[in-house]
């Protein structure tokens, strides 16, 4: 799930999108991968 987060983020920057959606389905899941997430997230233009 993180990976595909960053991908969506590079895809946006990319294009200087104003904004991002993400809509996350999952059961849970490791800590570490949200935190990569949200360190991802407070990264991005």
């Amino acid at each position: 799930m993180a990976r595909y987060v960053d991908r969506g983020i590079d895809e946006a920057e990319r294009t200087n999108a104003r904004a991002v959606v993400f809509r996350l389905d999952t059961l849970g899941g490791l800590v570490s991968s949200m935190e990569d997430i949200v360190k991802r997230i407070n990264s991005s233009r």
